[in-house]
């Protein structure tokens, strides 16, 4: 395999789709520009300039890369185009361009896996991207968000060699959400009306869970049942498995 010069910069490639992971790959962004200085993130939504010719940019992206962090949501493996086709069937689907052209490359690829999902099996996959199957993977949830972030910026900096090391976090005694002050400064940096929204969505998501979860502890304690609406045991019969890219019980 021929040797890749090293780029002036490091740059991490983070790969996903818009409608399944967008506010987690624009966090992710935000982690690794702030906690790792110096390194070059691409991001298509920043990094494209209108009028570039967007297969040609990423391979380029791709080919600079040291790293390339792949998102794994919910709806990743089973998005489908307006005929109905699984887009990553298609040799021309930009997602499946990315992580071929890094495996193909040899360059570091990361699952990242979010809120849950599993790594797809390589029978799922076409036989370009089947050796993403078997690459260890990552978990990033907003549940327990603070703790898991570290996760991949601590991986991230052990492969850019030059970059400052990552102050490691240690796990919360609950999971962790956003405060307020948090919210306001990071949305305040971003300008994308349509981001923001997105991502307030995901803000509010992960206060709402590290409460339930708060109270649910609370009331285990105490030996009540707490208002949440959640059991204390699943019910006979049920399976908390889910299938990568379905979101579907198995």
């Amino acid at each position: 395999m021929a040797m890749r010069a090293k780029p002036d910069r490091a740059t991490v490639f983070i790969s996903y789709r818009r409608e399944d992971t967008a506010p987690y790959a624009r966090l992710l962004q935000y982690e690794l520009r702030e906690r790792i200085p110096g390194v070059s993130v691409f991001m298509d939504v920043d990094s494209i300039e209108p009028g570039q010719d967007f297969v040609e940019m990423i391979q380029q992206a791709v080919g600079a890369c040291e790293v390339m962090l792949v998102l794994i949501g919910r709806n990743w493996l089973s998005a489908t185009d307006q005929d109905g086709r699984r887009r990553l069937d298609n040799p021309a689907d930009l997602v499946r361009l990315e992580v071929q052209a890094a495996l193909d490359r040899g360059i570091r690829v990361i699952p990242v896996l979010v809120d849950g999902v599993l790594v797809p099996r390589g029978e799922q996959l076409p036989e370009p991207l089947a050796a993403l199957a078997g690459r260890n993977a990552l978990e990033l949830s907003h549940s327990r968000y603070a703790f898991d972030v570290s996760r991949p910026l601590a991986a991230v900096q052990g492969v850019v060699s030059d970059a400052p090391a990552v102050a490691p976090t240690s796990q919360p005694a609950q999971p962790a959400a956003p405060t307020r002050l948090d919210e306001a400064g990071f949305l305040a940096g971003v300008k994308d009306e349509a981001y923001q929204a997105a991502l307030q969505s995901l803000f509010t998501a992960a206060r709402s869970a590290a409460w339930c979860l708060s109270g649910v502890r609370s009331a285990r304690r105490s030996g009540s049942t707490p208002a949440t609406g959640l059991s204390r045991s699943p019910s006979p019969g049920s399976s908390p498995g889910r299938v990568a890219g379905t979101g579907s019980a198995t």
